[in-house]
This record gives C-alpha cells, structure tokens and sequence, in this order.
C-alpha cells in the first residue's frame, strides 16, 4: 500500500511538472483559466502524502509496541523513510529490491492478536476507502476525450486505486514478487468490504484470542 500511493505521489508531480512546463498551459492561466484538472491533482497528491505519512507513523508506533526486535529493524534500517525519499518509480523499485526484511511468522501472530495492531487496521481500512472513492471520481470525470492547446496527460498516467487487502504484511511489504518480507498469518481487511468472520481449525486459549477469532 505505502508503494502505491509513493507512486502516485510521484505520477501527480509529473503531471504538475509537466503543467509547469507547457509555455501554452501557462498562458491558459494567465488569461483566467481554473486549471479544475491541476488542481484535483494537487488534491490528491496532499491527500496522498497525508495518507501515506499517517500509515508510516502508525505503523512505526505499532511495531514499537510489540518490542519486537525483528520488526522494529524495519525501522531501524529506515525502511521507510527511503520509500519516501523515491523520486521516481525506477528508484522506488531499485530501494525495494535493495531491502532484505524477513518477519518470522512467530513475530507476526504476536502482534496480530493485539488490539492495538486490529485497530489500526480498521482505521487504515477506512481511511484507504475514501482515499480510493476520491481517485474513482477523478479517473471518472476525467475519462473522456479533451481538446486542449497544451497537452494534457493521458489518462494512463493519472494516479491509481489502492487494490488488494489490507494487512500488517501488505501496508510493510516492498513489493509482490520481492519475497523480502514473508510471514505465514496475517490479519487480512478489504477496504471496500466489512469485516467478515474467518473460520478457526483450533478453540482460543485465551479470552484475548477468542475476541480476536470473533472480531475476524
């Protein structure tokens, strides 16, 4: 998740860029013209930014409350603030792949029977549906054929939905196919789906655990 929305991030500053740059959309704005389309990318980038600083933090903040020594080396190893630091996608993949980050699954069912780790999930979750309702509006509005003197980005480029679930391991992991970060049993939420219960092979041992299996 936090790599997708570092590139859209870097696709709405391209576009912004590349707005900056065209003598002819200038002179549009000179002459008066809103610039509605420059403008909902600047919108989406600052919600981009913010939604990605805010899962960074609370990510951070949960892997400190577990005292986990494997995931706090995440942090250690700043993870991610070389994410953030990316400047484009190539250099966003070349620090993924650099990264060497293996989370033992022991490590992971410690903190996914947590509450805190379970609502800071719900909230992401929440957080990921608007995010992905605003660039569905966008992409829809601005999906149609455009006649401009300046040119205008294809729509190829415009920021993407965040897809896929929402779990620790998703929100950390570098990439798909890197198998950098793996681990066994995750704590899994749809952002556009309520939170469904998952059968259990196995009776909690504790209230702590049967809370959790209720929750899921």
């Amino acid at each position: 998740m936090i790599i997708k929305l570092q590139e859209n991030i870097i696709k709405c500053e391209k576009i912004l860029r590349d707005f900056e740059d065209d003598s002819i959309y200038k002179f549009y704005k000179m002459l008066g013209g809103k610039g509605r389309f420059e403008n909902s990318i600047r919108n989406i980038s600052i919600n981009s930014i913010n939604l990605r600083n805010k899962i960074i933090v609370d990510i951070e903040a949960t892997i400190r409350a577990t005292n986990n020594k494997d995931l706090i080396r995440i942090i250690e190893n700043n993870y991610f603030n070389q994410i953030t630091n990316a400047a484009t996608q190539e250099s966003l993949i070349r620090i993924v792949n650099l990264n060497s980050i293996s989370i033992p699954p022991t490590a992971m069912n410690i903190i996914t029977q947590d509450d805190k780790v379970i609502n800071f999930i719900n909230s992401i979750s929440t957080n990921i549906t608007s995010y992905n309702n605003e660039i569905s509006n966008f992409r829809q509005l601005w999906n149609r054929f455009k006649l401009t003197l300046y040119s205008f980005p294809p729509i190829q480029v415009y920021p993407e939905i965040l897809d896929g679930q929402i779990n620790l391991i998703n929100l950390i992991q570098a990439h798909n196919n890197s198998g950098n970060i793996t681990a066994k049993n995750t704590v899994s939420i749809s952002p556009a789906a309520a939170i469904k219960a998952k059968p259990s092979k196995q009776k909690a041992k504790n209230s702590n655990a049967k809370n959790i299996t209720n929750k899921f």
